[in-house]
C-alpha cells in the first residue's frame, strides 16, 4: 500500500522541477527500499481514468526523460549502430550478395521497429551486442599477435575493457528497467556472452599451440613461423598466449563490479539473485571442456588433410 502523503510529496517535488531519477535517489537515501520506491512511482503513473487515455509520448521525449547524460550516450551509440547497418547494407549492394542484403535490411527494419514501438530495453540490447564492444574479447589473441603488447598489458587491457562495458551497461540499463531483478539479469546476459567468447578463445589457444608444434616439425624445429616471417606478423602461432581461464575470471569480475555495487546498496538483498551468476560460470566450464573435443576433431581433420597432401609434396 502506497503512502498517500509520500505520493503527494513526490507530486509536489515534481512540480518544482525535480526529475524522477533525482526523487528516486532521494528516497533511497532516506532508507526506503528499492521495491517501495518502484511501487510508489508505478502508482504515480497508474492511469486514473480509463476513459481518457493518456497521450503517448514520442520516442525522443521518452529518451530525454531518462536524463541528459543517458540521452547523450544513447544517441551516440544509436548513431554508431545506424552507421554500421547502413555501411553493411551499402557493402552488400556493392558485392551483390542477396543474403547480406536481406540481413542488412532486416537489421535496419528491426531498429526502426524498436524505435517506433519505443522499446528502449530491446534497443539497448541490440546496440550492445551489435557494436564491437565484445570484439576485443573475441580477437584478443590476434590483437596480442599483431601488436607487440605482451601478456602483462593484455591482462590489464581486458579487465579495463570489461569495466568500461560494465559501467556503461549498468548506467544505461539502470535508467530503463523497472525492477532490480531485470537490471541484474542484464549482467547475467553479458556475463554469459563472455563465457561463450572466452570458451572459443580456449579453442583458439589450443589450435595456436598445436599449429606451432606442427610448423616446428615442417621447418625442422626452428620455432614455427616466427623464424619464417617478420617478427610479430604471425606470432599468434607462438605459445605465449594469454591464459583464457584467467582473463575470463578477470573480465567476469570487472564487468560486474558496477552491478555488485548496486546490489549491496539496496536494502532488501536477495541471495538467489547472486546465485544467477552460476549460469555464466557453469556455461564457461561446460563450453571450455567441450572445446577439447572440438579441438581433437579439428586436429584429426588437419592430420588427414596433411596426410593426403604428403605424396604430392614428396613428389
Amino acid at each position: 500500500m502506497v503512502d498517500k502523503k509520500l505520493l503527494d510529496w513526490v507530486l509536489a517535488e515534481k512540480a518544482k522541477g525535480y526529475s524522477d531519477e533525482e526523487l528516486k535517489k532521494s528516497l533511497l537515501n532516506s532508507r526506503y527500499s528499492f521495491e517501495q520506491v518502484e511501487e510508489l512511482f508505478a502508482q504515480l503513473y497508474k492511469p486514473t481514468d480509463q476513459t481518457t487515455p493518456k497521450k503517448e509520448e514520442s520516442f525522443f521525449k521518452l529518451v530525454s526523460q531518462k536524463g541528459q547524460l543517458f540521452a547523450v550516450f544513447f544517441y551516440i551509440l544509436l548513431f554508431f549502430l545506424a552507421l554500421q547497418l547502413v555501411a553493411g547494407f551499402v557493402a552488400s549492394l556493392i558485392f551483390g550478395s542477396i543474403i547480406y542484403i536481406a540481413l542488412s535490411a532486416f537489421g535496419i527494419l528491426t531498429v526502426a521497429f524498436l524505435v517506433f514501438r519505443k522499446k528502449l530495453y530491446s534497443l539497448l540490447m541490440l546496440i550492445f551486442f551489435s557494436l564491437p564492444f565484445f570484439t576485443f574479447f573475441m580477437v584478443y589473441p590476434l590483437v596480442q599477435s599483431f601488436v607487440p603488447s605482451g601478456n602483462t598489458l593484455m591482462y590489464f587491457l581486458i579487465p579495463l575493457n570489461a569495466l568500461i562495458i560494465g559501467l556503461l551497461a549498468s548506467f544505461m540499463f539502470g535508467r530503463v528497467v523497472d525492477t532490480f531483478k531485470k537490471f541484474l539479469n542484464t549482467a547475467i546476459i553479458f556475463s554469459s556472452m563472455l563465457a561463450v567468447i572466452f570458451s572459443l578463445n580456449v579453442l583458439i589457444n589450443l589450435l595456436f599451440a598445436a599449429l606451432n608444434e606442427k610448423l616446428k616439425i615442417l621447418t625442422g624445429g626452428v620455432g614455427g613461423v616466427e623464424m619464417m616471417v617478420a617478427p610479430g606478423i604471425l606470432s599468434m602461432f607462438g605459445t605465449a598466449q594469454v591464459n583464457p581461464y584467467i582473463v575470463f575470471a578477470l573480465a567476469f569480475i570487472f564487468l560486474n563490479i558496477p552491478y555488485f555495487f548496486f546490489y549491496f546498496k539496496i536494502q532488501d538483498k536477495k541471495l538467489y539473485l547472486l546465485l544467477l551468476y552460476l549460469i555464466p560460470i557453469i556455461l564457461f566450464v561446460v563450453l571450455s571442456y567441450s572445446m577439447s573435443f572440438v579441438f581433437e576433431f579439428l586436429m584429426s581433420f588437419l592430420d588427414k588433410l596433411l596426410t593426403s597432401q604428403l605424396p604430392i609434396v614428396m613428389t
